[in-house]
């Protein structure tokens, strides 16, 4: 990858829910909310992963919104991060641009077949936690734009 494209790619990419890989170390420090696991730094190395899938969900959240939703993805992470084949989360706040989107996060998963088992896994999650993302969304006044993603090598 050239400077320009790695330096892009890794700050849309920087992500978190996780730790990095296996065997990844997690600290803890304190912050106005609550303890929030810091983790490893995330490397994108598409050489040696090139299956690597990435979940990336964009949301514009009301105010009023806020907290019930930063609660829900705190403990969807939780869950996610006991998953097979999955690797790394990070959450990513708008500080300016005309984008809607206040909200971006994006998972790391080893795999589209890590991912396929882990969806399984957290809609029978949802149900049994009484769950309904699509309800909750709406409910909260939230938008979002969810969707999957791959970094094909020819691109960068």
């Amino acid at each position: 990858m050239k400077p320009s494209s790695a330096s892009l790619a890794i700050a849309l990419l920087s992500l978190v829910v996780a730790a990095c890989g296996a065997g990844g170390t997690t600290t803890t420090t304190t912050t106005r909310r609550e303890e929030t696991p810091m983790h490893a730094p995330l490397t994108i190395d598409l050489g040696a992963h090139p299956e690597q899938q990435f979940r990336i969900d964009a949301f514009t959240v009301p105010q009023a919104a806020r907290a019930e939703f930063e609660a829900a993805m705190h403990r969807n992470l939780r869950f996610l991060e006991q998953q097979a084949g999955f690797m790394h989360h990070m959450v990513f706040e708008k500080t300016s641009g005309a984008t809607t989107f206040d909200i971006i996060t994006i998972a790391v998963w080893e795999s589209p077949q890590a991912i396929e088992v882990a969806s399984e896994k957290v809609r029978a999650y949802y149900r049994s936690i009484g769950f309904d993302m699509q309800a909750t969304i709406a409910r909260l006044g939230i938008t979002a734009s969810l969707g999957y993603y791959r970094a094909p090598l020819a691109l960068q």
